[in-house]
């Protein structure tokens, strides 16, 4: 009798791991199916974010670009056509609003599409240039591919459908190429580090304060900080390296090198 129970109890086993399929023998086993996860979400991620940059391009081509642009880019026609930026061509912004445009209107002239067109493909570009840049540095910090999922949609929806009218203006492209900067920021601030990635971050900001001089502030803030916690004014003179706003536990499980600030 016991010896025909333990047989059909066998039998049952085998049928329910039949039916659950073979459990992961090793730990390798449990890594694999984790990275393959994290590679369905990666791809998930970047079709959401090409079908939100797709979604605005088809928005923002029919609708007429905001004055201010269009302006900017018929002074730069002319200055193309041989005018001299403050003789022939007046204009009270710094002389980077008017050349900033130059390269979509070069573009318009090589290819014959109407540079308003080029301009909201250009802006698409550097918005992916700047997720990408975001999505490597998050990966060099090694955070979690649901978080880097949320970051990069949440900021293709921020960049590409949020400014709707001021779409292509100069404070739209300025705020794109600080936002890298940003983020950088915030992950050494968690006491993480960025990888290399974050000297384009640091061009990026470069850029941005060119174009609008008061986003020093969104740079300098960092350092700013610092100063006030050390009750030193040595960090405004130690543009590589200053100490990071982390709890001493914190600062000990970090390399001095990941709150390295970019110059």
């Amino acid at each position: 009798m016991r010896a025909a129970a333990g047989s059909r109890t066998g039998e049952r086993l085998d049928r329910f791991r039949s039916r659950r399929g073979p459990l992961p023998a090793s730990k390798e086993a449990v890594t694999h199916l984790a990275m393959s996860g994290s590679t369905f979400s990666m791809s998930y991620r970047w079709i959401i974010v090409s079908a939100i940059l797709l979604m605005a391009l088809l928005v923002q081509m029919p609708v007429v670009l905001n004055a201010d642009l269009s302006c900017l880019l018929t002074e730069g026609e002319k200055v193309l056509d041989g005018g001299k930026l403050g003789v022939d061509v007046f204009e009270l912004n710094p002389p980077l609003s008017v050349y900033l445009y130059m390269p979509a209107l070069q573009l318009a002239r090589i290819t014959g599409i109407a540079p308003e067109i080029i301009v909201i493909i250009l802006v698409m570009i550097e918005i992916v240039a700047a997720l990408v840049i975001i999505d490597r540095a998050a990966a060099a910090a090694k955070l979690e591919a649901d978080e880097r999922s949320i970051t990069a949609c949440t900021l293709a929806f921020l960049f590409a459908i949020f400014p709707s009218a001021v779409f292509g203006q100069r404070e739209h492209i300025a705020v794109i190429a600080m936002t890298p900067f940003v983020a950088i920021a915030a992950i050494r601030w968690r006491g993480l580090a960025p990888g290399p990635v974050a000297i384009l971050a640091g061009l990026g900001a470069g850029l941005a304060m060119s174009l609008k001089p008061y986003l020093t502030l969104v740079v300098g803030l960092p350092i700013i900080l610092c100063v006030l916690r050390q009750r030193s004014i040595r960090p405004l003179f130690t543009p590589k390296r200053v100490r990071p706003l982390l709890s001493s536990s914190a600062t000990q499980r970090c390399s001095p090198s990941s709150f390295r600030l970019i110059c």
